[in-house]
C-alpha cells in the first residue's frame, strides 16, 4: 500500500484524563485514509488490542481504515473516539 506523502492528519481524544493520538495517511489513488497507532504511545492495554493489529515498520500499527476522499480533523477525532469505545479503551 502506497500513501500520499502530501497527506497525513494527526487525530486525537483528549476527554475525561485522555491524551491518546493517531495518525492518519491518505492512500495514494484512493478515497481512503488508515489510521495507525504510534508505538511510542506506552498504555496497557497497547499489547492485548494490538496484537491484532497489522504492523507496519515507517508507519507503525494500523488500527482502522475511513473510506472518504478528503478528512477533516472533527471526522477523524469522531471516528477515532468511536475506535477506542469499540476497543474498550474508554466508555
Amino acid at each position: 500500500m502506497r500513501f500520499d506523502s502530501n497527506q497525513h492528519l494527526h487525530i486525537g481524544y483528549y476527554e475525561n484524563g485522555y491524551d491518546l493520538e493517531a495518525v492518519a495517511y491518505k492512500v495514494l489513488d484512493e478515497d481512503k485514509w488508515i489510521v495507525f497507532w504510534p508505538k511510542d504511545q506506552k498504555y496497557e492495554f497497547n499489547r492485548k488490542i494490538l496484537s491484532s493489529c497489522k504492523f507496519h515498520p515507517y508507519h507503525e500499527y494500523e488500527i482502522f481504515a475511513i473510506q472518504q476522499e478528503d478528512l477533516s480533523y472533527k471526522t477523524g477525532c469522531n471516528q477515532f473516539a468511536d475506535w477506542l469505545k469499540a476497543a474498550g479503551i474508554i466508555e
